[in-house]
């Protein structure tokens, strides 16, 4: 469970235009840097660069981001959710009950509810104690917070996104309609600014060897597709697939 992008792409893209949506990324990296993402390898490490290359492009937000330690439970975009929220006003901790409380309810031990990579603190009432009202914000859902911008809770990596010109199937996994599965999983952290920002290149670029989905609506990507718009001249026209 939490907020994740989904594409599906042929097995082999297309070496020629592959290498025009590296360009066009590399294009992205200062703005990204002017906006306050840290982009770092696929697993997050604050010494190690992202992978863009003419055959790959890997990377995550920064593990060690040094922004404050929070509970934010699973975070979620709200509707109007937009931009970068990398300065906040705090406020006091709430009790809420999330998707934590109600696992626990169901036997689950505290070791085997993982959220945002930490196990949760639950209070004596079996609820957890969310920065629900912090100005960044905008309430709560089952599990977790809903939030008004891009932010983190700490740590500003969470999975990996990685688009390769060739991809390694494992035997388990099977093509549809000659496309296979991959998503990526941003939890609403800064760098999910980044990973609209591929996709929308990496679809320009590729056409119909990639289809784009997201559990956000495409509200939730204008901003991507607005900068994409303004640095490499096109985004506007990015639309997800069914």
């Amino acid at each position: 469970m939490g907020y994740t992008h989904y594409f599906r792409h042929k097995q082999v893209l297309n070496k020629e235009n592959f290498l025009k949506v590296v360009e066009d990324f590399k294009k992205m990296m200062p703005v990204f840097q002017t906006l306050g993402i840290e982009l770092k390898n696929y697993a997050g490490d604050p010494t190690k660069e992202p992978e863009i290359k003419p055959t790959l492009i890997a990377f995550n937000g920064n593990e060690k981001c040094g922004h404050e330690e929070r509970d934010l439970g699973i975070a979620w975009p709200a509707k109007d959710a937009h931009g970068i929220g990398l300065g906040y006003i705090p406020a006091e901790p709430v009790e809420c009950s999330t998707t934590n409380t109600l696992l626990t309810e169901k036997g689950f031990s505290s070791d085997q509810i993982i959220s945002n990579g930490q196990v949760p603190v639950l209070t004596p009432t079996g609820g957890q104690m969310l920065r629900a009202n912090d100005s960044d914000v905008a309430g709560t859902w089952f599990a977790g917070c809903h939030l008004k911008t891009r932010t983190c809770g700490g740590d500003c990596s969470h999975e990996s996104f990685v688009l390769p010109q060739k991809f390694k199937a494992e035997k388990w996994q099977k093509p549809e309609n000659g496309l296979f599965f991959s998503f990526c999983k941003t939890a609403y952290k800064p760098y999910d600014l980044a990973v609209n920002c591929a996709l929308i290149i990496a679809q320009h670029h590729l056409g119909d060897e990639i289809a784009v989905s997201s559990d956000g609506d495409i509200a939730q990507w204008s901003d991507a597709m607005q900068l994409c718009q303004n640095v490499v001249g096109y985004g506007n026209e990015f639309k997800l697939s069914d």
